[in-house]
């Protein structure tokens, strides 16, 4: 079984997310592998402002949680995609687009993954700005306050921050492409 996580907020290990019936759900699924994109939601002003510095931590031991499961799960974590419109749901772009796809970064999905010495992270970030580019709200570039639209984000585009039918699509050809790469590496482990 595979599980595929990318709702709510971590909002601190008491939060949202660890309080939802679909997290309680996946610590008993027994999945094998399980993928996971958390950050947009926490993203929110809202929820960044009081809780930025909680982030790592909830996000590793919410990991742990996870690993510590009986099926001993793969885990891979996604770098979110951009966010194309500053406070577009109330959303920091510049924790989305430069925060989260960061290299060293202490919040930074990479830096996570590594931290957890898992294998590093499937990029939605670049295979968006591959096709929508976005400069507002990444390193060195002020927020953009108007939308950029991109032709694999909802509401013809200008939703700013939701994929559509062919966001998602290209969302799961990446996670596929991860999961063959690691049952080719696992078969030729063991041959």
């Amino acid at each position: 079984m595979c599980l595929l996580m990318s709702l709510y907020s971590l909002s601190t290990q008491t939060g949202i997310f660890c309080r939802s019936p679909g997290y309680a759900a996946a610590l008993k699924s027994n999945a094998s592998l399980l993928i996971l994109m958390l950050g947009t939601n926490d993203a929110k002003f809202q929820n960044w402002g009081p809780h930025a510095d909680e982030f790592p931590s909830d996000y590793a031991e919410m990991v742990h949680n996870f690993a510590s499961l009986p099926s001993k799960p793969k885990i891979w974590l996604m770098v979110p995609p951009p966010l194309y419109q500053d406070g577009r749901y109330n959303m920091n772009q510049t924790v989305i687009n430069t925060l989260f796809p960061a290299a060293n970064e202490p919040a930074s999905v990479r830096a996570i993954s590594k931290t957890l010495g898992l294998q590093a992270p499937i990029d939605l970030f670049s295979l968006f700005q591959t096709e929508c580019p976005v400069v507002g709200g990444t390193h060195g570039h002020p927020e953009n306050k108007t939308d950029v639209p991109c032709d694999w984000v909802a509401g013809g585009g200008h939703d700013a921050c939701h994929p559509n039918d062919i966001g998602y699509g290209k969302i799961a050809a990446a996670v596929k492409a991860a999961i063959a790469i690691h049952l080719a590496s696992e078969r030729a482990f063991s041959a």
